[in-house]
């Protein structure tokens, strides 16, 4: 374009991808590598096992224009998306893979943060929690399986039933290179020094907080990652959508629930409409028709919003800066 000066030295192109110094046509997926020139990798998908109804050579599930290949590996986090009509309304089947990033910003060791059990206890709580079979009540959109998309001008009072297999993977990363904008990124820290408001005016102090609810980034303070099968997995269910319980009715029952919010909590319970809310946050059933049975994470730029958080003297985080590469 007239007038339009462009950087000839920049590395990155086609999905924000490294391209090859040597071989131009060519970029770095990580696990392989992919030709643009011809348009398609130099080898094949490493996990071709786990889906066989796709050629090895594929790139980002045959879907180019709903979705991108995030590292050479794959290209959704949901698939098999469908929805079926019932006598009493829908169902709505899938399966959703689910990836935690953890990186420890902290002055403490891996081994006394009992990482390896925390991982596991959030990767067993979300399995057992979120798969298989759950159903509510709810007015929606009629769905027709004709023309397979929402009638948006009929709402009907039905039984919305969400069944879905559910992988969910917990890795630690040691620098952000290792961490990509569409994460989901949790830090753990050495210290919190921001309090909250609660809905009644009353400030607390802050073990851990996301980004915003439904957002891809938290931090918690070593005390509270410390606290297995509670503030950890709070956190990680405020990502996949849930906000926090504050009332002052009916408390004793309220205390069972993972997301109360006001101390004292004696339990981890997370109710049938929550579950769906989590479902429907993660691959809202609304763009079901335009999904092609496939979904991708969006670009929730992780990196920089974990940086700006950790730079912001509000939020008063004391971490490992040597820890930050």
């Amino acid at each position: 374009m007239t007038g339009r000066n462009v950087n000839s030295n920049y590395r990155y192109g086609f999905n924000g991808k490294e391209k090859d110094s040597e071989f131009q046509n060519n970029y770095d997926y990580g696990f392989r590598i992919y030709n643009a020139k011809i348009a398609k990798f130099l080898s094949v998908d490493p996990l071709i096992k786990k889906y066989p109804e796709l050629t090895p050579y594929q790139f980002a599930s045959n879907t180019p224009i709903s979705a991108i290949d995030l590292d050479g590996l794959e290209g959704v986090v949901a698939t098999n998306l469908k929805i079926i009509n019932t006598s009493t309304g829908i169902k709505i089947t899938g399966a959703i893979e689910l990836k935690l990033k953890v990186i420890n910003l902290s002055s403490k060791d891996d081994f006394e943060l009992n990482l390896n059990d925390a991982f596991l206890e959030i990767k067993d709580f979300t399995t057992s929690n979120l798969e298989g079979p759950v159903a509510v009540r709810q007015s929606f959109y009629k769905f027709d399986s004709k023309t397979g998309s929402w009638d948006r001008n009929s709402l009907k009072d039905q039984t919305v039933e969400y069944d879905f297999s559910i992988k969910v993977s917990v890795e630690q990363i040691n620098n952000l290179s290792q961490a990509k904008d569409n994460d989901f990124i949790f830090a753990i820290v050495d210290d919190i020094g921001s309090t909250f408001k609660d809905a009644y005016g009353q400030e607390h102090n802050t073990g851990g907080f996301v980004n915003k609810m439904g957002g891809s980034v938290g931090f918690i303070k070593t005390s509270s990652w410390l606290n297995l099968g509670h503030t950890n997995i709070h956190e990680w269910f405020h990502v996949l959508g849930l906000g926090d319980i504050e009332a002052k009715n009916n408390v004793k029952e309220l205390k069972k629930r993972l997301m109360w919010h006001l101390g004292g909590n004696t339990g981890n319970e997370v109710t049938a409409l929550e579950k769906t809310e989590i479902l429907d946050h993660l691959v809202p059933k609304i763009k079901f028709p335009l999904l092609g049975g496939k979904y991708i994470s969006p670009n929730y730029n992780s990196k920089k919003i974990l940086i700006e958080t950790l730079d912001d003297s509000n939020k008063k985080i004391k971490y490992d800066k040597k820890k930050l590469k």
